[in-house]
Formats: structure tokens, sequence, C-alpha cells
């Protein structure tokens, strides 16, 4: 775009306003002109008003259509304001709600950075899908010479003398059952220790509960000593509570409830509930 395209809108701009200035200074002389000459109609015509009064009918007539003119333009102003409070209204409003969405993905954003923290501190237990009922001392044996693996121990009504015995032997005497749980969280388990057991709803007279803590990754092999004999058909309800520490000492609790049942096939179980840990307060 050359200088001279570039000049060309001031120009245009500058006549304009030029233009209007000098209509606006010529309309009262032009009015003059129509009211005093006589061959302009109507003025040509045999009418009984004087001059003056004509030009001040004409000048309130022009005043009425101005006044006119600019009641409709005020109008449409009016009108066009509202249009763009109500556009700006609903634009405001849009925003607002994308505002309240971000505040609550950047929520949920700091929720789950706070639960990625504390994961580092939460204890977060599964449950392995392996048990076994009678369990023999070559099993026993070979869990315990893992050493990804940790044991707890839980005697029920044993004799007080067989507890300095090594638990392979246990399990010699004893009829026994054990289930695995994993440690997935971050930090090691402390204090991983039960509570309470109950055997279709009875617990025992007598129970002896060691504990035990459980890396990070790592399995706990939970051990009943001397579990109750039951006959084929016979359905058994195992219920147990832990308590467990985490890193800070923040004391938990999960509970399991466990069905046991005997077949042709041999012994079968299966977890009916495994929670996951909850703080106590």
């Amino acid at each position: 775009m050359n200088f001279e395209t570039k000049k060309r809108p001031y120009i245009l701009i500058v006549i304009l306003i030029v233009s209007i200035f000098l209509i606006i200074i010529c309309i009262p002389f032009v009015i003059e002109w129509i009211l005093l000459n006589k061959t302009t109609f109507p003025f040509n015509m045999s009418i009984n008003f004087t001059e003056e009064v004509w030009f001040g009918f004409i000048a309130s007539y022009i005043g009425a259509l101005g006044t006119i003119a600019l009641g409709i333009i005020a109008l449409w102003q009016n009108k066009r304001y509202k249009e763009l409070s109500e556009k700006s209204s609903h634009d405001a409003a849009l925003i607002q709600k994308d505002l309240k969405s971000l505040s609550l993905e950047t929520m949920e954003a700091i929720e789950i950075l706070k639960r990625i923290e504390l994961a580092k501190y939460y204890p977060l237990i599964e449950r392995i899908p392996y048990t076994s009922y009678g369990t023999t001392k070559a099993v026993i044996e070979s869990l315990i010479e893992s050493e990804d693996d940790v044991i707890q121990i839980n005697y029920l009504n044993v004799d007080m003398t067989d507890l300095t015995e090594p638990i392979s032997e246990l399990v010699e005497k004893y009829n026994s059952y054990y289930f695995i749980v994993r440690n997935i969280s971050e930090k090691t388990i402390r204090n991983f220790t039960c509570t309470e057991v109950t055997i279709n709803g009875i617990g025992p007279s007598f129970r002896v509960s060691s504990n035990c803590d459980i890396p990070p990754g790592k399995n706990a092999i939970i051990l009943i000593s001397d579990f109750p004999r039951f006959l084929e058909g016979e359905v058994i309800e195992l219920e147990m509570k832990f308590t467990l520490n985490n890193l800070v000492m923040e004391r938990y609790y999960i509970e399991t409830h466990t069905i046991i049942s005997f077949d042709n096939e041999g012994p079968s179980s299966y977890f009916a509930k495994f929670t996951s840990p909850v703080i106590l307060e």
C-alpha cells in the first residue's frame, strides 16, 4: 500500500467534516429564503399566517422532528445497551461457570497431589487370592524360608509350653489355616497385629497373637494355629480384625470376613469382605 492510498481515507474524512459544517451554517439561510420567497410552496398560496408565525411553526416542527429522531435514537441505544448487557451477563455467566469448573479441577488436582503425598504414609493392603486349611510343615517351611515374607501368628488354645517351638513344628501338632496379604504402599507398615478372631461367631477361650512389620511390596502370612477341624459339607465363617501403624505412627484398623467350605474336592475359602485401612480416631 503506497502513501497516496493511505492518505485517501483522511482526505475523505476532512471533506465530510467541512461539508457538514457548511450545511449547518447554510440551513438557517435556506429556511429564511423559503419563508420569504413568495413563489415557494406553500408560501405562494393565499394564507392568513404572517411570515413570523410560519417561521415559528417551521422551527417548532423541525424541533419536534428532531425530538422524535432523538427519541428513536435513544430507544435504539437502550435496546442495544440491553442486548449488550444481556450478552455481557451471559458471557460473565459462562466465564463464571468456566472458573467454577476450573476451580473444581484445580481442587481435584490438589486432592490427587495430596493423596499422592499421603501415599508415602498411608497404608495400603491387598489380599492375595490364596489360602490354605490344614497346612503342612513343608508348606510353612517354604514360606518361612522366603526372604520376602513375614508372619503374623495367632495361637488358639495351644499349650503354653508349645509356644517356644518352631512354627513348622506347631503346624504338625495343631491344625492350621493361613492366608496372605501384601503391603502395596510406599512405606513399611508397622505393628501389624490381629486384635480379634471369631470362628462361626465364637471367639477362642485363649489366644496369643504376635505382630509384625510389613516392608513395602512384601507379603504377610496370617497364620492361625489350632484351627478347628470341620467335617465335609460344613461351612466356616472366619472373622478377623487387625490394627496397624504407618510411618508417622497413625493407627489404622482393617477387618476380614472369610467363608471356608468343605466338599469332595477338599476345603476352599474366599473373602466375603476385606476392608481398606481406616484410621482410628
